[in-house]
């Protein structure tokens, strides 16, 4: 009789239990993480080696990204049940959301060991490997994964990410692989739709293939599939394509649907203010940010680009070096460093930094393109023909036929640029392809076709900076001032480093007589790229004009610095014309003296 009491008390007991943790589970699914942990809290106040009641307040802390707490919990865990192999594993994985990839390695090695049939363990042991850049050891942990389940949604996701992002410098994915990427993830998708990982990772494939608006649209797929803790990743992605393409309305929007609160989130959310207001407030918040997330970088990159916005080149540099000691894998600060290298002309510093950010993120076409760019604006041209001959990407897919119309386009050839643009067309359509073409069509004084390509632009909802100004370049040229003016104002406050709206915004006040204003937008374009022998021409004759002889010999003297410069003579020639104008005789004499003797030579 009392064995039977005994067992049904028993039975009883593990009843209760069993429901209470159904209850508790309950409240994470329901996002009632604060009193999921206070249950779990009191469970552990009643028995201090309730192991099982440490593993689950883990899992809840390692949900909403409190990786110290999580990490806190397992360790309790692991001193009551050290060799328990589910407790190893979750150790392994908090460190890896932790980016401590090296102690995620060490503790996920040892859960496969000791239980090879927790799939997981493949997934994120290699994941980790890829991530301090050993690929071969990541590729050898997924096919061991592989032979064991094939159909795995992980090791399916994780095979498209080894080959999507471990190519070398100078081999950017072809067409081909592209499209058998896409077809692997939408299939990976349909086996399993609520994984957030999936959408993250065809959306960066289509980026990278230059179709944005299908990145947005698998986005927006996956925010209606998959759980609300997930949804987080979506929006945040959101956010950054509609940022990167000006709309900083519609990110914002996506950035307060964010309910979790990360560096990340933070960073990005002040970027969008930091925009329009690079002032030193600007910094002042940047620096709470950086105290609040001390150990992340997204900060700290942020206040580097408050630095270039406000033209403080030496600091942003400081601050780019600081971040790649750390980690030198991060590839938008390499990409950051090159361009404020190439404002200060330092060009094998630009360059190399631009290497090591495609080392880090090979199928960025943007990238290529810096790079192709810095060739050709530096006058090598062999080197970027070269370059571009070297990419190893197939010589009839529409991407190269666009790396080359963009060649040709820069050395003025812009029939064979249409003609490049053409094949790419045949091929497959993006809209980095559209916009080309209709920069080239208005190069080739074809206002009519550019017109016709951007209205399909528009149609198609392509809102970008790039696309903004193309439509403002072609109103200018329909003598449609006005409608041009309301479109690149915005874009010159909101952006300081676009170039292209300075200059045209500049010609339209020049043609209404408005030199002020012209001059204020050149100094501003000038600040931005004091070497930039256009901008520096243009803005020289200005104050030439004005009669501001003074300004007018500070760019020269810029200008003057830059080596292997084609215009030394004219330069010498019109500092001593400003300063006989300042009644500085001496020092006009010399200067004239100077530039006859190198027009001597040039003559011998």
């Amino acid at each position: 009789m009392k064995f039977v009491f005994f067992l049904i008390l028993t039975v009883l007991l593990v009843s209760c239990s069993a429901t209470e943790n159904q209850k508790n589970q309950l409240l994470v699914i329901n996002q009632n993480y604060d009193q999921a942990i206070a249950n779990y809290k009191l469970k552990i106040t009643n028995n201090k080696l309730n192991h099982t009641a440490y593993y689950n307040l883990a899992q809840v802390y390692l949900l909403i990204k409190q990786f110290d707490l999580a990490e806190q919990a397992i360790k309790s865990a692991l001193v009551i049940q050290p060799l328990n192999s589910k407790y190893l594993f979750l150790r392994g994985k908090i460190n890896y959301y932790r980016k401590d990839y090296f102690l995620a390695i060490t503790q996920l090695q040892s859960s496969v060991r000791m239980n090879y049939s927790n799939l997981e363990s493949y997934y994120y042991l290699g994941k980790s490997y890829f991530n301090i850049g050993k690929v071969q050891q990541a590729k050898s942990t997924l096919q061991q994964a592989l032979e064991i389940e094939p159909h795995y949604f992980p090791f399916v996701y994780l095979q498209v990410y080894i080959a999507f992002h471990s190519y070398s410098s100078t081999n950017l994915a072809t067409e081909k692989e592209y499209l058998t990427w896409i077809q692997s993830m939408d299939k990976a998708i349909k086996l399993l739709p609520t994984d957030v990982r999936g959408y993250v990772l065809l959306a960066d494939i289509y980026q990278a293939y230059g179709n944005t608006p299908s990145a947005m649209h698998i986005l927006h797929t996956g925010i209606d599939k998959v759980p609300t803790t997930d949804k987080d990743q979506l929006y945040l992605k959101l956010a950054n394509i509609h940022f990167q393409q000006g709309e900083s309305q519609k990110a914002v929007q996506y950035i307060q649907s964010i309910q979790h609160q990360s560096a990340e989130v933070a960073t990005l959310a002040l970027e969008f203010t930091v925009s329009q207001h690079p002032d030193d407030n600007a910094l002042t918040l940047v620096d709470k940010l950086i105290q609040t997330y001390p150990k992340d970088y997204n900060p700290l990159l942020l206040k580097g680009k408050i630095y270039l916005l406000q033209n403080k080149t030496k600091e942003a540099i400081q601050i780019f070096n600081s971040i790649l000691l750390n980690n030198a894998k991060i590839a938008e600060a390499h990409f950051l460093l090159a361009k404020a290298y190439n404002r200060q002309e330092k060009v094998s510093n630009a360059i190399f930094h631009i290497q090591e950010a495609l080392k880090v993120n090979p199928n960025n076409l943007h990238y290529h393109l810096f790079l192709i760019e810095q060739y050709l604006h530096h006058n090598q041209l062999i080197k970027a023909k070269n370059y571009l001959n070297a990419l190893a990407i197939e010589k009839t897919s529409s991407t190269f036929f666009l790396l080359q119309a963009q060649l040709a386009k820069k050395e003025k050839n812009y029939q064979q640029a249409n003609t490049f643009l053409q094949q790419a067309s045949k091929i497959g359509f993006s809209l980095a392809q559209e916009r080309e073409a209709v920069a080239v069509a208005m190069l080739n004084g074809n206002l009519q076709l550019a017109k016709n390509k951007l209205n399909l632009l528009n149609k198609l909802g392509d809102s970008s900076i790039k696309t903004k100004i193309l439509n403002a370049k072609l109103l200018y040229l329909q003598n449609n001032k006005k409608q041009a003016t309301s479109i690149l104002q915005p874009l010159v406050r909101s952006d300081v480093n676009s170039l292209q709206a300075m200059i045209v915004l500049a010609m339209i006040y020049t043609e209404k007589n408005q030199f002020a204003s012209a001059i204020q937008i050149l100094a501003k374009a000038w600040q931005t790229q004091p070497y930039n022998p256009i901008i520096s021409l243009q803005l020289i004759n200005y104050y030439e004009w004005t009669k501001q002889y003074q300004k007018a010999i500070q760019v020269l003297g810029k200008l003057q610095t830059l080596q292997k410069t084609t215009i030394q003579n004219e330069i010498v020639f019109k500092q001593a014309l400003y300063l006989k104008r300042l009644h500085q005789t001496q020092k006009s004499q010399r200067l004239l003296a100077q530039y006859n003797k190198s027009l001597l030579y040039s003559t011998l």
